[in-house]
């Protein structure tokens, strides 16, 4: 994780024209950990800010976070229709990857997913969430109940 004295090396490492691999070694991270840092955290004109980036940073990590199939409702709506056909997570996980990849056409019977993936991981996490902790996921609890009959 890195601090606000971190980023402000990184800003003016920048500033100053310095490899990024060696901005890493003057603040003990590696160099893929600043690489990522600037990739996410660059701002318009291709500016690197160490206070936007610390904020931006402090609101990336707040808990509780929505799961992705709270936030995609394609993707919910093709993984509800998948698990109510008795497919496992694993098995969804797999065939969205391979439709996202163009390895395999979509399903005709089935929501199209839109390109998008997610873990086999995901969907179980999404599935044991006590209903009443998302009212979203608790209108489609009848449909996972399916997946358990």
């Amino acid at each position: 994780m890195l601090s606000v004295e971190d980023r402000a090396a990184i800003m003016v490492g920048l500033e100053a024209a310095l490899p990024q691999a060696r901005i890493a070694r003057s603040i003990g991270h590696s160099p893929s950990v600043v690489c990522r840092e600037i990739a996410r955290h660059l701002g318009p004109g291709g500016v690197y800010k160490a206070q936007d980036a610390d904020r931006a940073a402090q609101v990336a990590k707040r808990r509780p976070k929505k799961r992705l199939l709270d936030r995609d409702e394609a993707l919910r709506r093709r993984v509800i229709t998948d698990l109510s056909q008795r497919r496992t997570p694993r098995q969804i996980s797999a065939r969205l990857s391979m439709e996202a990849c163009s390895t395999v056409t979509p399903m005709d019977n089935s929501p199209h997913a839109q390109g998008h993936t997610i873990s086999h991981e995901a969907i179980y996490t999404w599935i044991d969430a006590p209903p009443q902790q998302d009212a979203d996921r608790a209108r489609h609890l009848p449909a996972l109940q399916v997946m358990d009959a």
